[in-house]
């Protein structure tokens, strides 16, 4: 008959330890794994939002700027702890809130390129509209 062989007790935290080493390296891809799925969505909804602001700023760069801000604002959760801190952000956001037009404005926009699409009959930038300026 074979002896059996006992595991001391040395041998015993070994095999823990090493137990507990393989279920941390695991645990670690896996957060890294996760983290980078993470990454991988906040760069796909950057890029989105850039595609989309593309589009609209055919349209109209006010409403570009507006639904961009909406996107920023929206994905905050995809972007921030990911591909930008807290604070480039909120300087991205502030920053294209300054080219919205407020209240049927204009924005801030170059007086040429104002004066351009004025004469373009893009825009209307008397107070007056000129189809009641005429006079009978």
């Amino acid at each position: 008959m074979k002896k059996k062989h006992t595991i001391t007790e040395e041998e015993r935290r070994a095999a823990a330890e090493q137990q507990a080493a393989h279920k941390r390296a695991q645990e670690m891809k896996a957060r890294e794994n996760a983290e980078q799925h993470k990454i991988e969505m906040a760069k796909n909804y950057y890029d989105n939002t850039w595609t989309q602001f593309a589009k609209d700023s055919k349209k109209s760069k006010s409403l570009a700027y507006a639904n961009l801000k909406d996107n920023l604002a929206d994905g905050a959760s995809f972007l921030v702890p990911h591909l930008m801190t807290a604070k480039e952000h909120m300087a991205m956001i502030a920053d294209a809130d300054t080219h919205i037009k407020s209240d049927g404005g204009q924005a801030q926009e170059d007086p040429r390129s104002l004066m351009a699409s004025w004469l373009r009959g893009e825009i209307e930038l008397s107070r007056i509209p000129l189809e009641k300026a005429v006079v009978q």
